[in-house]
């Protein structure tokens, strides 16, 4: 069953109470009848540039939402987005040294034909009301309610609790602890919508005078209004009353259509019947393998350099790079990868010998299983160059054999080496990638080098993309944008044709990929 949600011109807004500055912040700031993403976000108090926090988590997640539509909006969707804003805050943190820490609270509503999703993070709400009566709202994630919840205090101990206004999860970046530490949304999945309700969205300063029991007597009366008589109702409330910034966003269903779905399988015509068998095959072997078999994965993303005379510096993106690449390793897409079977390395922690003891992990796969390196820094002819390099010392470097004798070393049928670093496009040069038969490689494995540029070619940054753009387009494509045919599934083939032509399009020295190795064209990479 699938429905059609009609909603009414959503209605926000946004006031300073009696603060000296308004921290909150709705999106969109200019909501339509056809918009199915609202967001309110509070700048957590006490904090550094609460404006800023709220607006940039705000704007990172629906950015993320417009670069990777969602099929459904799963929790480890919301996860990605979430970690898509703490990447945003970690990036203005860094590029304001005298600030200490910026964050920000999420409630979010996004309307789709499964029905309605809700989410939050902190203490902003959401409610879904009903003719007077509140059918969901969402729990604040506050440090007492937790106590309350596990028995330790009581609920009149928690009204006077020395850290009651403590938040227990927020999407915040702190500068002396960049490593971000992700806290799990909330996530409820509402799918008894009628015409007639409202979603109300809201920080916590509309709650200083609007309780549980005004908010009812608000939503009691249907109003012909289209909401505007309940929004005038909550700011006569709030006016001159409330003390800290208050904002809201209001969405009126007008109608649900309902309509059931079904699906149909047309059989090919008989002169396709083999074609079309050939494919299927091929479809459920890639299948049984990505169920069956297993992923190991090193990341690696260096940034910030021991040394900082190496070429052009430091860089701004590697490291994020890196997450966002382990980040998508444990999304479908990616196949569900299990934290345990990935190890990133990033800035400091990855060191030559670090990066060399981590790809051990490799040896633990067998022939059913697949293997990436995924390398995100400096890199010049021959190797790549890991955190503590020294200067004027060969030995200090990551060469390419180091790599390549790591996998040697493994069992898996499919083994991937992803680089998005300068000169990478020397590591497919004879003496540099050499892989000879062996015992333990079966005689079918696929061996790919995906390098973000030639032997003689730099590889750019982008501060619009936010990263190295062969990761930028690189992941857009894995995600669903390089799947030309629209069968669920991206292939190595697929992938180059998507990447390549962007890339150069978008580089100044028209920088080009190099897919480079030993497999099918077929070789799926991801699964949407």
């Amino acid at each position: 069953m699938s429905m059609k949600i009609q909603i009414e011109e959503p209605l926000i807004f946004s006031l300073t109470g009696q603060r000296a500055n308004n921290e909150d912040f709705v999106y969109p700031t200019a909501p339509t009848s056809d918009t199915r993403l609202f967001m309110v976000c509070d700048g957590i108090g006490g904090w550094d540039k609460g404006e800023v926090a709220s607006r940039l988590v705000a704007e990172a997640i629906a950015d993320y939402f417009q670069q990777y539509p969602p099929v459904a909006v799963t929790k480890t969707y919301l996860i990605d987005t979430i970690t898509h804003a703490h990447l945003a805050l970690a990036e203005y943190l860094q590029q304001n040294p005298l600030l200490s820490r910026v964050g920000s609270t999420l409630a979010l509503l996004y309307l789709d034909e499964g029905g309605v999703t809700v989410a939050h993070v902190g203490d902003s709400r959401v409610y879904h009301l009903r003719k007077g009566q509140i059918l969901h709202q969402t729990q604040d994630h506050r440090y007492v309610l937790e106590l309350v919840s596990e028995g330790i205090i009581t609920q009149e101990q928690a009204q006077t609790h020395p850290r009651r206004n403590s938040l227990s999860r927020s999407i915040g970046v702190e500068s002396n602890n960049l490593s971000l530490k992700i806290d799990n949304p909330t996530v409820n999945y509402l799918t008894d919508i009628q015409a007639g309700d409202y979603f109300f969205l809201c920080t916590d300063g509309v709650l200083e005078q609007l309780n549980e029991e005004k908010l009812k007597e608000v939503f009691k009366n249907p109003s012909s209004q289209k909401g505007m008589f309940q929004i005038e109702q909550i700011l006569s409330i709030c006016q001159n009353q409330t003390r800290d910034n208050y904002s809201g966003c209001l969405v009126s269903i007008r109608d649900v259509i309902k309509e059931e779905t079904f699906s149909t399988v047309s059989l090919p015509a008989k002169k396709s019947l083999r074609a079309w068998i050939g494919l299927a095959i091929l479809w459920f072997s890639q299948l049984c393998f990505a169920q069956n078999g297993s992923t190991y994965a090193i990341v690696v993303g260096i940034a910030d350099y021991k040394i900082t005379d190496y070429r052009t510096g430091d860089l701004k993106f590697a490291d994020k790079d890196a997450l966002r690449f382990a980040d998508f390793l444990k999304s479908p897409a990616g196949g569900n990868v299990p934290n345990q079977n990935i190890k990133v390395l990033t800035n400091k922690v990855a060191t030559q010998k670090a990066i060399l003891n981590a790809l051990k992990l490799f040896e633990q796969a067998t022939d059913q299983d697949r293997v990436i390196f995924y390398f995100s820094g400096h890199g010049l002819n021959g190797g790549f160059i890991p955190y503590d390099v020294k200067k004027n010392d060969p030995a200090s470097v990551l060469t390419h054999r180091d790599v390549k004798n790591r996998f040697k070393s493994s069992a898996a049928s499919t083994k991937l080496c992803i680089a998005d670093a300068c000169l990478s496009g020397s590591m497919t040069i004879q003496q540099a990638w050499n892989i000879p038969e062996s015992k333990t490689l079966p005689k079918n494995a696929d061996v790919v080098l995906m390098l973000s540029s030639r032997s003689t070619q730099s590889s750019v940054e982008s501060g619009v993309a936010r990263g190295g753009l062969f990761t930028f387009f690189l992941l857009n494509g894995l995600r669903g944008k390089a799947d030309a045919n629209h069968d669920k599934t991206v292939t190595i083939k697929e992938l180059f044709r998507y990447v390549s032509p962007l890339l150069k399009r978008n580089t100044p020295n028209g920088q080009a990929p190099m897919f480079y190795g030993k497999f099918s064209d077929n070789l799926v990479l991801s699964y949407l």
